[in-house]
């Protein structure tokens, strides 16, 4: 009986640091996120956007490899944040990768819409389907129709800051 006793406990105590460490991995993806989006707030570089979005990263992805995040409407939001967040770098990436196409740094602010080298940095169809609201910031400028990358960026971190506050609703 004693034995039983002690197998049920040690069971018991098994799964209640199953509950923990998959309470703690969520509390860690949600407040890594927290962090990013505070950090856009505030204003923030390329250059630490990038290193903060990689520790945002390592967080959400241990989250999302443990079991308990598999099905899961939180660990889809959480994705979802973090999708968006990368999104946004890439459309940023964008402004640096123009000077290598031999474009001025004064005209290196934009996405050219009707530009073939735009469409091979950016999937502009893509970008305008999942936020339709960078399709409406498109303006005529002096090289063709554009649309500025700053602009872009802050649309889709309201994205990823909407789905943000939709995970933490669904916090246990």
């Amino acid at each position: 009986m004693k034995r039983f006793m002690l197998f049920l406990s040690l069971i018991l105590v098994v799964l209640l640091n199953m509950d923990i460490s998959f309470a703690q991995s969520t509390k860690e993806a949600i407040r890594s996120l927290q962090k990013l989006q505070a950090k856009t707030e505030v204003g923030i570089s390329y250059r630490d956007y990038v290193s903060a979005l990689g520790d945002a990263k390592f967080e959400v992805n241990l989250f999302l490899q443990s079991r308990q995040a598999k099905n899961d409407k939180l660990a889809d939001s959480i994705m979802q944040a973090m999708e968006h967040y990368q999104m946004a770098k890439t459309v940023w990436q964008v402004k640096f990768d123009k000077m290598y196409l031999g474009r001025l740094p004064s005209v290196s602010n934009f996405i050219f819409v009707d530009n073939e080298d735009d469409k091979e940095l950016i999937d502009l169809n893509s970008l305008f389907r999942r936020y339709p609201n960078i399709k409406n910031e498109i303006r005529k400028g002096p090289m063709g129709r554009d649309i500025h990358i700053e602009t872009a960026i802050q649309i889709i971190w309201a994205e990823a800051n909407k789905e943000l506050k939709k995970a933490i609703t669904l916090l246990p």
